[in-house]
């Protein structure tokens, strides 16, 4: 995972209108990744951590599966962040903003969504 990745995401989170909650990288063109690319992937997941951001990797082939889970991506992401699927990655989107909304409204005490 280069380093222009990283810079990329990073400048697309900066500039959004609005806060970002989630991202969600389609893995489908990622085979494989070695220590280097581990290891901007960790200062990344940390940075849109800070940023209040959640990560979710879509499209993650068993390889990539394998090879997250030896550089410790997998521990620090979250098993339940790795999906299989585009539709399960927005699904898992959805349901992020879902709580944060239910959260923000049981936190202002405007009301209460029911689940």
């Amino acid at each position: 995972m280069p380093t222009a990745f990283a810079d990329e995401v990073q400048a697309l989170v900066a500039g959004a209108p609005h806060p970002v909650r989630c991202f969600v990288i389609d893995a489908a063109a990622i085979t494989d990744i070695d220590y280097s690319a581990a290891r901007t992937l960790h200062a990344l997941l940390a940075d849109l951590d800070r940023r209040g951001s959640t990560v979710i990797i879509a499209r993650a082939n068993e390889f990539l599966r394998a090879d997250l889970t030896r550089h410790g991506v997998t521990a620090l992401l979250g098993a339940s962040r790795i999906l299989a699927t585009p539709h399960e990655g927005l699904a898992a989107a959805h349901a992020i903003g879902d709580g944060e909304a239910k959260h923000a409204r049981d936190a202002d005490g405007i009301g209460q969504l029911r689940g």
